[in-house]
């Protein structure tokens, strides 16, 4: 008897322990795209440990297609899903339920990858177009 007493409250602790990495994840996350992923959005998710990143800003900028910026994140060991099956056709699907260091490496790579394609995109720019869109980003990340 009293071990069957003692099971329910091991598994609460889990629970409690699992929730709070789920929750602390998520917040890194969703912190960390409002301000490193400019064109990137997401809302704070509950209960479930993916992460649905809308993408529409940042694929229209960037002239990409959801299919090419989810073969960047796999390229750089960023394992993402599209949100397709889940209406989201501009959307690419993240897991958390991970440690935070395997989460921070992995928004650390796709900061990298954003990076590289807003200097190609800058790159492209006429001199004038550059500066407004210089611009135009900073109000953005003053705001």
């Amino acid at each position: 008897m009293l071990l069957s007493a003692r099971i329910p409250r091991r598994g609460e602790l889990w629970l409690k322990e699992l929730l709070s990495v789920l929750s602390e994840n998520r917040d890194f996350a969703c912190a960390f795209i409002e301000e490193n992923l400019p064109g990137i959005s997401v809302m704070k998710s509950q209960g479930t440990y993916m992460l649905f990143l809308d993408c529409g800003k940042y694929l229209e900028s960037h002239k990409l297609s959801l299919e090419e910026l989810e073969k960047r994140c796999w390229e750089v060991g960023v394992a993402v899903q599209d949100g397709k099956m889940f209406h989201g056709m501009t959307h690419l699907r993240m897991n958390l339920a991970l440690p935070k260091s395997r989460v921070e490496e992995a928004f650390q790579e796709t900061k990298g990858i954003c990076i590289c394609l807003r200097e190609d995109f800058l790159s492209r720019l006429s001199l004038a177009g550059r500066e407004v869109y210089q611009s135009a980003y900073s109000f953005k990340k003053t705001k």
